[in-house]
């Protein structure tokens, strides 16, 4: 699972569920061309899931793409699972393609899940070095 940004925010009064990287207000759009995708919001990116005119997979190549760009400097993840994550997206891309199970709700919108939660054979040492070796 990659973890990005997946927490409730407002913007211009309007409360967003699941947005994914809300747009610095100091970017111009123009400027964004490149990380366009990584800027979409749950609801913007489902809707192009459904068209075709993207890919959950697609979606979450920018994602981790920017990730890599921002990741070292914000250092907001503890851990990423992009190979679970890409499994996971291509298994969602199959729904939307008609080839498994009609999709879920939220199918291809990768989250972000706090470093305390435990995951199933994933690490989870709440922050901590004496628990490092914790699973």
């Amino acid at each position: 699972m990659v973890q990005v940004a997946a927490d409730s925010w407002k913007c211009r009064g309007q409360s967003r569920l699941l947005s994914v990287l809300p747009v610095p207000r100091t970017v111009p759009r123009k400027a964004r061309a490149i990380d366009d995708l990584a800027y979409l919001s749950a609801v913007e990116a489902l809707a192009k899931f459904r068209t075709r005119e993207l890919s959950p997979v697609e979606f979450l190549d920018a994602l981790v793409a920017r990730d890599e760009v921002v990741g070292a400097d914000i250092n907001a993840f503890a851990w990423r699972f992009s190979d679970a994550a890409r499994a996971a997206a291509k298994e969602a891309e199959d729904c939307y393609l008609g080839k498994g199970p009609a999709p879920r709700p939220l199918e291809g919108i990768p989250v972000a899940v706090k470093e305390n939660q435990a995951i199933a054979g994933q690490p989870l040492t709440n922050a901590s070095l004496l628990a490092a070796d914790t699973v």
